[in-house]
């Protein structure tokens, strides 16, 4: 039996227009970060009849199945409100990894429980809605479903937002957008773009730093995670090791390897109500010397804000 996990929902063109798009999002429920469109309707109103829309979809479904960020808010709320909620943002990332999941699905089942109690102390408990006191059955749903990426919006949502930006005008925005996905689907496999087992590169360069006699490239992709030399944001991974590194250049001679540097100072982000360094969160400073490390020691990609005492990162999650 093949299970496929599907969305429907309204997206906005634009602030001026009442323009939107309705597209049905499709994934299979092993994959559920690959989504796909299946079906779009673009209107300046809800489509008049939702049976008449989804038929063909629902028709081709029948066949197919029947034949086969908590760092604003340290210095601007009171520090139990801040706690509060990092009891809530702790739990979402345990709940939202297999492997944290197996570790601290227990513990973030208590900080759920702890985060709907002292919301009614902090914020009255008539503010008790249906969708906070639901927290406190997360548990049970993550038994049953698995991580939050198997049963929740999150990837239709992020997809939403990329077929926002498809249509280049303001006229004919559905043709537009069926035009893009054709030549997304067309250009999927780049003749640039090098593939050995999970991980690719692309853009070679000679603009170092690099040590010895080997090709350089500026972008690397690792399992559909995107490191990129060029860019501050797409530059730092966390290393099986425990480091955090700064990724200066991208390396291919037999192997493919990073050169960079590695943090010599990372700390705790936050003490409580757990130190952040069991979730791979840190603030850090201070970078040393350049290394070399294999791409097999890249664990996960850390996003950074810069901040006055340092980097502060968080691993993204995948």
């Amino acid at each position: 039996m093949i299970e496929v996990l599907i969305n429907i929902d309204g997206l906005p063109l634009s602030k001026s227009s009442s323009s939107q798009i309705y597209p049905i999002l499709c994934s299979l429920y092993s994959n559920p970060t690959e989504v796909t469109v299946v079906g779009i309707y673009h209107g300046y109103e809800n489509p008049a009849n939702a049976n008449e829309f989804l038929i063909q979809f629902v028709n081709e479904a029948i066949d197919f199945t029947l034949n086969g960020i908590s760092i604003s808010l340290r210095e601007n709320i009171e520090k139990d409100r801040y706690i509060n909620f990092l009891c809530l943002h702790i739990a979402v990332t345990i709940f939202s990894n297999e492997k944290y999941i197996q570790k601290y699905a227990d513990y973030a089942h208590l900080l759920l429980t702890y985060f709907v109690q002292n919301f009614g102390k902090l914020y009255g408990k008539e503010n008790i809605s249906h969708n906070v006191h639901g927290l406190i059955h997360v548990y049970d749903d993550i038994q049953i479903f698995g991580n939050f990426s198997r049963y929740s919006a999150f990837p239709f949502e992020n997809f939403l937002q990329s077929l926002k930006n498809l249509p280049r005008k303001h006229e004919k925005p559905l043709q537009q957008i069926v035009k893009r996905i054709k030549e997304l689907d067309r250009t999927f496999y780049s003749k640039e773009q090098v593939n050995q087992e999970n991980f690719s590169y692309k853009q070679e360069h000679f603009e170092g730093p690099v040590p010895n006699q080997n090709i350089q490239f500026k972008k690397l992709i690792l399992e559909k995670i995107l490191f990129n030399i060029g860019s501050l944001s797409d530059s730092f991974c966390y290393l099986t090791n425990g480091n955090i590194m700064k990724i200066e250049n991208i390396l291919v001679k037999k192997d493919i390897y990073v050169y960079g540097r590695i943090f010599l100072e990372s700390n705790n982000l936050f003490p409580h109500p757990c130190d952040s360094s069991i979730l791979n969160i840190y603030i850090a400073k201070n970078l040393g010397e350049y290394s070399i490390r294999s791409v097999q020691d890249i664990q996960n990609k850390m996003i950074a804000f810069i901040q006055e005492e340092g980097f502060i990162f968080f691993p993204l999650l995948h």
